[in-house]
């Protein structure tokens, strides 16, 4: 499990993904909360979290067939949800969507007064880790990293750099 210690006022405000995604919802439908429970768009990674609250079962099963945004990806709103899927992780695919699914334009997006921007690569900036939070996180890490390369079809292909050919 991992501490936070605490939340500081980041570039969105210091908004939680939830709150950001509420807030960027309220802004598509011209500020009528109503407008956003009414919302139709079904295919956009962020409708489940539209309310500003992690999504309902009933909520999860109503996107569960359609293929969201972008639809390059082929994600389903099953597959989403079945695999632990995020208001961070929808916001990246929001991002993702705007920018024609191509990543290096996310990472050079120059809308930075849009309340998404901080949290559009699946990271909150906004939190703040405990010493022994960070070590257990970096451990974890280190660990996934192992069983990756440890997978067959993913060994080096020269295991020694200063071996010569």
């Amino acid at each position: 499990m991992v501490e936070v210690l605490n939340r500081v006022a980041g570039p969105n405000g210091g908004l939680t993904p939830l709150q950001a995604i509420r807030q960027e919802c309220l802004d598509c439908c011209g500020g009528s909360a109503n407008e956003v429970r009414l919302c139709v768009s079904k295919s956009c990674a962020s409708w489940p979290f539209r309310l500003g609250k992690r999504p309902t079962a009933e909520l999860r099963a109503e996107v569960a067939d359609m293929v969201l945004h972008p639809q390059e990806r082929g994600i389903t709103g099953r597959e989403f949800h079945e695999n632990g899927g995020t208001a961070l992780q929808a916001i990246k695919l929001k991002c993702l969507d705007c920018s024609g699914n191509i990543p290096s334009e996310v990472r050079d997006c120059k809308f930075t007064s849009f309340g998404l921007h901080p949290l559009r690569f699946g990271k909150n900036p906004n939190r703040v880790y405990s010493e022994d939070a960070k070590a257990a996180l970096a451990e974890r890490g280190r660990q996934a990293l192992a069983r990756m390369r440890s997978l067959p079809g993913n060994e080096p292909s020269n295991p020694d750099p200063g071996a010569s050919a």
